[in-house]
C-alpha cells in the first residue's frame, strides 16, 4: 500500500461549529475536509467531497457546536464529546466532554525499531485510489460488529473485509451480510458511510494501531459516542433507519420440506398437506410453511410460476393450507435463467444489469435445480441475467411478479442469494457493479418488502444477504452452515456479531443446512434456535422432528412448545426493538459493560432483557457458564445462584442452561396453542427478585396488561390491570413461606419449594399482597 499521508490543514474556515479546510499531503496534494457534529453524540468526517455511495437513510446536516481554538488546535464541543483537531501535524482526539478522558485518537505515526511505520496513518493510497484512516489501538480495547462475521467474537487482531459474498457456510471470514459499523468497548462506534468495499485492520499490522481502508476516493465516516452501547445503537438507527415491526405470527415455527423433497420424498401439493396433517397428529405447533425452488419445478428459476406438475391447482392448495391457519413463504432469487421466458421479457424491457457492450450481463448465478444439486454436480448454477433494481421500471416490473402470488394467498418470500454481483456490471443509475455490489442486497430485499407492504401492515421477508440499513426490511437468516458443532458455534458468533451491527431479527437453519444432523446435534441446535428471535427447520435432508427417532421427536416437541409458551415474553421483547431501539439477542457486555470478563464471552447471550441462554455447543454435553453480578434463577429447577460466578455443567439432552435475571417478570401462555395468533387464555407471570417495577406486557398481538410490583423485606404487593378477562397464575420465586396472603378477587394459593403460586380465575384485575414470616 503506497499511502501519501495527510500532514496539515490549509484554508481553514471555522464558522457555525463546522471545520472546513483543505487537507494537504506530504507532496502538496490536497482534498476538501469537513468535520462537524451531526448530533450531540455523533460527528462526521468527510474527505474529498460528497460521495455518491452513501447508505444513510436521510442526510443529516451539521449542527452548531461550541467552538474554541488555541494555537494550532481547533476544538468542537457538544454535550457528549470534545473534538480536538490539530492543524499540523494533522490529528484528531475525541474526548468525553464531562471527564476529558481521551476516548479515541488518530495514529499518524506508528514506527517500529527501524523507523518503518507499522500502519499507514491517515492519507490517500495512490496506487488503488482509496482512502486510509488510522486510529490508536488502546491496550484494553475490544472490537465487535461489522456484520454477520463467523470469525472469533472479539474482532481485535483480525482483518475484516466488508464485501458481500456467498460464504457457503460459516467457516471463513466471508459473510452474506456485511455492515461497516465497528463497535469499540470504549463506547464509541465508527460507521463508514459507503456502499464500497471497506477493509478493517484491527491490530493485524500493528499492536498499537487499527485502521480502515475505503475503496473509493472519498472518505465519509461518522463516530458515534454514547453512555451505553444501546445509546450508540439508537443513534446508528437514526442515521440508517429504525427497525421495522414484525408480525406476531413470524415468531412461530417456520418449517421447510426442501430436504425431504431433495431426498426423494417428492413434495407435491398432496404430500405437503400430508406433512401439515402429520404436524397436527404429532402435536407440533407451526406457523409458516417454506416452499423452496421446487414450487416452480425442477429448473428454470426464477419464473414466478407454479409447477403444475407438483401443484396442479395452486389456489386450491393455498386455500387448504390456509385452512390450517398456516402462512406460506415462497423461495426466489434475483437472477433469471437465460433459458426462461421471464429472462427474455426482462431483456426486452431493459430490466437487466448490462455488460460493457450494452447486452445483459450473463453470469453463472441461477440455481440449476434440486435434482442436479442433489447429485453433487459441480455445475450448480446456470447462466443468468441479473435484475437491475437501480432501474425504477425494473423494480416495479419485479414487484408485479409477486402480486398475483400474494393475492393468491402467499404471505412472504424467501429472498435468497443477492451477494455475488459482478464488479464490471453496468447499472441503470450509471454505477458499476463494484459500486452496487454491497448495496444490491438491500435494494433486492427492499423491493420485495415494499410489495408485501402493499398488502400487509407489518410484512417480513426471509433474506440471506444484506447491508447497512437492512434492519428496515426484516428479517434474515444465517445462510448455509454445515451440520456440525463447529458450524453451530460459528453461527452463534455470526448472529451476535450481526446483532451488535444493528440487525435485531435473525434466524438460522436448525441442525445446519448442508448435511444430515444426528439426533444430538439436531436437538442442541433446536434448543439454541427456539431461544432466538426467529426459528426455522430447514436443510438438505429432512428436519421434520417426527422423522427422527421417538426420543428426539419428544424432546423437539418439548422445546417447540416452550417457544410457544414464551410467546408473550418474546413478543414483548420484539416490540422493544422497534419502540426502544434495543437488541433482541444481546451479548453479555451489552448489559454488564463494567465487567471486563463479559467482553470475551460469546457462547452465552441474553434473549431480550431477562433470559441468559447458554447453548450446548459440543457432543460432550458440557458447558462453562459465567453469571455476572446479581441473583440468577435457574429456569428449569428454580435454583437461585449469586454472581459473579463460573459454573461447569454437564447438561442432559432434554435441557439447555437458561437463567432468569433478578428484577424480572416473565409472562407465559399456559393453555396449549398451535399457532402464535391463537388466544392466550391462561397466562402465568413468573416474578423473580423484583423490588420495584412497573411493566407493560402483551396478552395478545395488540393488547397489553400493566403490572405493578413492590416488595420490602417481609412484604410483596402486586397489582395487574388487563383489558380482557382471562385466567392468571402468579408465581413468586425465591420467597419465604407466607404468613398471610390477601388477594382481590379471592384466589387459591400454594407455597412450595420457595415459590408462591397464586391462581386467579377469569378476571381483568387482580391485587395481591402477602406478609412473610
Amino acid at each position: 500500500m503506497q499511502v501519501e499521508k495527510w500532514v496539515t490543514l490549509k484554508s481553514i474556515d471555522f464558522t457555525s461549529g463546522v471545520l472546513k479546510a483543505q487537507i494537504q499531503s506530504e507532496t502538496g496534494r490536497s482534498l476538501s475536509l469537513n468535520i462537524g457534529f451531526v448530533s450531540p453524540s455523533t460527528f462526521r468526517i468527510v474527505v474529498g467531497g460528497k460521495s455518491s455511495n452513501s447508505c444513510l437513510e436521510k442526510e443529516p446536516g451539521f449542527i452548531e457546536a461550541g467552538v474554541k481554538s488555541r494555537e494550532g488546535v481547533f476544538c468542537l464541543e457538544s454535550e457528549k464529546s470534545i473534538l480536538e483537531v490539530c492543524v499540523k501535524p494533522f490529528s484528531i482526539k475525541v474526548k468525553n466532554s464531562l471527564s476529558s478522558e481521551v476516548i479515541a485518537e488518530t495514529r499518524f505515526h506508528d514506527p517500529d525499531a527501524s523507523g518503518s511505520d507499522l500502519s499507514p496513518g491517515c492519507g490517500f493510497d495512490l496506487q488503488e485510489n482509496r482512502q486510509v484512516f488510522s486510529w490508536r489501538l488502546f491496550q484494553d480495547e475490544h472490537f465487535f460488529g461489522l456484520g454477520e462475521k463467523f470469525t472469533d467474537w472479539n474482532k481485535r487482531g483480525q482483518l475484516i473485509t466488508c464485501w458481500n459474498r456467498n460464504a457457503y457456510g460459516a467457516g471463513s471470514e466471508k459473510s452474506y451480510k456485511n455492515v461497516p459499523f465497528l463497535l469499540s468497548s470504549r463506547k464509541y462506534a465508527i460507521f463508514v458511510n459507503t456502499t464500497s468495499k471497506v477493509v478493517f485492520d484491527l491490530g493485524v499490522s500493528s499492536n498499537f494501531s487499527h485502521f480502515l481502508v475505503v475503496h473509493e476516493p472519498v472518505l465519509d465516516f461518522l463516530v458515534i459516542r454514547g453512555d451505553s452501547f444501546a445509546d450508540i445503537l439508537r443513534e446508528y438507527f437514526r442515521l440508517t433507519g429504525w427497525p421495522r415491526p414484525v408480525p406476531l405470527w413470524s415468531l412461530g415455527l417456520w418449517v421447510s420440506v426442501f430436504g425431504d423433497h431433495r431426498s426423494g420424498d417428492i413434495m407435491h401439493a398432496g404430500r405437503i398437506l400430508g406433512v401439515l396433517k402429520e404436524a397436527e397428529t404429532q402435536r407440533f405447533p407451526l406457523d409458516v410453511l417454506h416452499l423452496d425452488p421446487f414450487w416452480m419445478g425442477e429448473s428454470g428459476y426464477c419464473s414466478f410460476h407454479w409447477s403444475l406438475e407438483y401443484f396442479p391447482d395452486p389456489e386450491d392448495f393455498l386455500n387448504k393450507v390456509r385452512g390450517y391457519k398456516i402462512k406460506v413463504c415462497l423461495w426466489e432469487h434475483p437472477y433469471l435463467d437465460t433459458n426462461t421466458e421471464i429472462f427474455q421479457e426482462a431483456k426486452t424491457g431493459g430490466f437487466l444489469v448490462k455488460d460493457k457492450s450494452g447486452n445483459p450481463y450473463i453470469a453463472p448465478l441461477a440455481f440449476r435445480g434440486i435434482k442436479t444439486e442433489a447429485r453433487g454436480s459441480r455445475e450448480r448454477y446456470n447462466p443468468a441475467g441479473i435484475v437491475d433494481f437501480s432501474n425504477p421500471e425494473a423494480s416495479e416490473w419485479y414487484k408485479e411478479k409477486h402480486r398475483h402470488l400474494i393475492e393468491m394467498g402467499v404471505s412472504t418470500f424467501k429472498t435468497d442469494f443477492g451477494e455475488e454481483i459482478p464488479e464490471d456490471g453496468l447499472f441503470h443509475n450509471g454505477k458499476t457493479g463494484k459500486e452496487m455490489h454491497n448495496l444490491y442486497p438491500l435494494l433486492y430485499n427492499r423491493i420485495v418488502y415494499e410489495v408485501l407492504a402493499d398488502y400487509f401492515e407489518n410484512p417480513v421477508v426471509w433474506g440471506r444477504s444484506g447491508f447497512s440499513g437492512m434492519q428496515r426490511y426484516p428479517l434474515c437468516w444465517s445462510g448455509d452452515p454445515l451440520c456440525d458443532f463447529d458450524s453451530m458455534a460459528a453461527t452463534l458468533r455470526g448472529g451476535l456479531s450481526l446483532s451488535v451491527s444493528g440487525v435485531p431479527f435473525w434466524s438460522h437453519d436448525v441442525g445446519g443446512f448442508m448435511g444430515s444432523p444426528d439426533p444430538l446435534l439436531f436437538i442442541r441446535w433446536l434448543q439454541f434456535a427456539v431461544l432466538c428471535s426467529h426459528v426455522r427447520l430447514h436443510g438438505t435432508t429432512t428436519r421434520l422432528p417426527w422423522k427422527f427417532d421417538q426420543r428426539t421427536c419428544n424432546i423437539a416437541r418439548k422445546f417447540i412448545r416452550l417457544r410457544y409458551r414464551l410467546l408473550p415474553y418474546l413478543w414483548g421483547e420484539a416490540m422493544k426493538v422497534w419502540e426502544e431501539g434495543n437488541l433482541f439477542l444481546r451479548p453479555l457486555f451489552w448489559e454488564y459493560p463494567e465487567d471486563q470478563t463479559t467482553f470475551w464471552i460469546w457462547w452465552e447471550y441474553f434473549l431480550g432483557e431477562s433470559f441468559l441462554v447458554v447453548p450446548v455447543l459440543n457432543s460432550e454435553n458440557e458447558v462453562k457458564i459465567y453469571l455476572p453480578e446479581g441473583k440468577w434463577l435457574e429456569f428449569w429447577g428454580g435454583e437461585v445462584i449469586a454472581g459473579p460466578r463460573w459454573l461447569q455443567r454437564e447438561v442432559p439432552l432434554d435441557k439447555i442452561p437458561v437463567f432468569v435475571r433478578e428484577n424480572s417478570v416473565i409472562p407465559q401462555v399456559r393453555n396449549p396453542i398451535r399457532r402464535a395468533e391463537e388466544p392466550w387464555e391462561t397466562l402465568s407471570l413468573d416474578v423473580f427478585g423484583v423490588t420495584s417495577l412497573e411493566q407493560r406486557f402483551p396478552i395478545a398481538e395488540d393488547m397489553f396488561a400493566l403490572l405493578r410490583a413492590q416488595s420490602a423485606e417481609k412484604e410483596y404487593a402486586i397489582q395487574l390491570q388487563a383489558p380482557q378477562s382471562r385466567d392468571w397464575i402468579l408465581r413468586l420465586h425465591d420467597v419465604k413461606e407466607p404468613k398471610r396472603v390477601h388477594t382481590e378477587p379471592s384466589a387459591y394459593w400454594l407455597w412450595k419449594d420457595n415459590t408462591l403460586n397464586v391462581f386467579f380465575k377469569d378476571c381483568v384485575y387482580f391485587s395481591f399482597c402477602t406478609i412473610f414470616a
